[in-house]
């Protein structure tokens, strides 16, 4: 089994050696296996994996290129195995990831979100944690001079904010504000603007009694929007989490 991870710096761990973001032998020969992990297992036609590579502008030559591209990506991966019988395997229209013979972190978080979305409340925090947990740092974190790597990465983000809110909202109905307002945080974190976030965040910590907390992360989330926050307006707005968390414990 490979294992390979894109929350992050990409890596890739095989049977035999691990191979860190420059051991592809070179960028390109990266980039289509981050590509077929994208796109979780399904098939991506040669037409289609050459305009996301050379960014919709592939030279004349690029079926020759990709061929060798995919090649040198097939022996590093798996060193000594015939290309075709590799992980990488080839298709009618192009290329595909041979889920028998990989994990890759990413698909692992859509599992967890998709089961914890499925569960009731005390199965699914564990569930959402682990989630948030895996995608603590961004996807591809490091490809940031290819548009499609940029696109990904913003497309999941905006699901690790998801998780982490749904998360949030579950711990705080099972009356864990601490769990809650480190899920919070995490959407936060992922998206700075997310007002549900800083609101569920505030009230976690004032639920456990982190009133200080509760009002530094009020004053952040105020500053962020361009207001410099008062002690009256600060105290007010941790307050105001007392009626929610009132109407939660009914």
């Amino acid at each position: 089994m490979i294992d390979i991870r894109l929350f992050g710096r990409t890596r890739v761990q095989t049977p035999h050696r691990v191979l860190e973001f420059t051991d592809f032998g070179g960028a390109k020969p990266r980039h289509i296996l981050e590509i077929l992990c994208l796109r979780g297992g399904g098939p991506v036609a040669t037409p289609a994996l050459a305009d996301l590579l050379w960014e919709g502008r592939p030279p004349r030559s690029w079926p020759a290129t990709m061929y060798s591209y995919v090649a040198l990506l097939r022996r590093v991966l798996q060193p000594g195995i015939p290309g075709r019988h590799t992980v990488v395997r080839t298709t009618e229209a192009g290329y595909r990831l041979d889920p028998r013979g990989v994990e890759v972190d990413l698909h692992r978080f859509d599992r967890l979100v998709d089961e914890a979305g499925g569960s009731p409340p005390a199965i699914a925090l564990p569930l959402w944690q682990q989630a948030c947990g895996l995608a603590a740092r961004d996807l591809l974190e490091h490809e940031s001079g290819v548009s499609w790597a940029v696109r990904a990465r913003a497309e999941h983000r905006a699901r690790v904010v998801d998780a982490a809110l749904a998360g949030a909202r579950t711990a705080l109905d099972l009356g864990v504000p601490l769990v809650a307002a480190d899920l919070a945080r995490r959407a936060t974190l992922a998206d700075p603007q997310n007002e549900e976030g800083w609101q569920v965040l505030i009230e976690g910590l004032g639920r456990a009694g982190r009133h200080l907390d509760a009002a530094r992360a009020c004053r952040h989330r105020l500053r962020e929007a361009g207001t410099e926050p008062d002690a009256h307006t600060l105290r007010s707005a941790v307050l105001a989490a007392g009626p929610q968390q009132a109407g939660r414990d009914r």
